[in-house]
């Protein structure tokens, strides 16, 4: 992307594949709108009316959207793209990929999308296409159903046809996870890992926690847009990290809301905050 681009989907403003978003508040629900239709991108950083806001990008950041696009039901697969202050959230395609090659002759069979703990795995039946060598797959393409490649390709709901597994195959690399891994029999299947970016991001959200806590305990009355401000999270990103301290059971808050102060329960000495 470049300027000029950016400045066209601006001039455009949101639409049935382009979306908005200034801050991370409700991303599920845009997320899970796209995956549900034909994919899409959102644009962090951007308010509605199409002003560039920016946005800090950060690893957490990153780590928090790839999180929140794994615990979507089923699980989505993102690419992260920054273009300056801007992170661009694409939303595709795997599951578009076993729709568009399953064999439909195979009667009682489905697209299947299963959720693990620690993988995701989409199923296409029908296995490989005849005339596809096991040792080409994902360097040659062979297309099971042409005409219908070729519609949604048409209408922009696939890009380059044969670019897709190697695409997919590096979308997981991309959140610090093993590659997508493919296996066939009667069904193509493809193994999305999981555990990694689950353990990685609450590795993070511990250590975001733990600051927190410093603050607080250094300063009590602090507001959230200072806390915000000195983390570098949004403030939103700060009261979901204190309702989580709170309702664990490690912090509360006294007197008024604004003028109140934090303290933290469960030490040898409640006092220092």
């Amino acid at each position: 992307m470049n300027r000029k681009e950016l400045q066209f989907i601006l001039q455009e403003g949101e639409g049935y594949k382009i979306e908005f978003k200034e801050k991370v508040a409700g991303l599920d629900k845009e997320m899970c709108a796209f995956a549900n239709a034909s994919g899409g991108y959102i644009y962090l950083g951007i308010s509605d009316d199409g002003k560039i806001k920016g946005i800090n990008l950060t690893n957490k950041l990153k780590s928090q959207i790839v999180d929140i696009a794994a615990n979507c039901d089923p699980a989505i697969h993102v690419i992260l793209k920054e273009f300056e202050n801007i992170l661009i959230i694409e939303v595709r395609e795997a599951v578009m990929n076993a729709v568009i090659h399953r064999d439909y002759f195979q009667k009682g069979a489905n697209v299947m999308v299963e959720i693990f703990a620690d993988r995701v795995e989409i199923a296409s039946p029908g296995g490989l296409p005849k005339g596809l060598n096991p040792k080409e797959f994902g360097t040659r393409s062979v297309l099971r159903n042409p005409g219908l490649a070729n519609l949604f390709q048409r209408i922009h709901y696939i890009e380059k046809m044969g670019t897709g597994i190697p695409r997919i195959r590096k979308i997981p690399s991309r959140a610090g996870l093993p590659p997508a891994s493919y296996k066939w029999d009667d069904f193509v299947t493809a193994t999305f890992p999981l555990e990694e970016v689950k353990t990685s991001v609450k590795t993070t959200q511990e250590t975001t926690q733990e600051k927190i806590l410093a603050l607080l305990k250094s300063k009590p009355e602090i507001t959230r847009a200072e806390n915000a401000r000195r983390i570098g999270l949004s403030a939103d990103g700060v009261k979901y990290h204190l309702d989580a301290l709170r309702k664990a059971g490690r912090i509360r808050h006294v007197g008024p809301t604004k003028k109140g102060r934090w303290e933290i329960i469960g030490t040898e000495n409640e006092s220092w905050i």
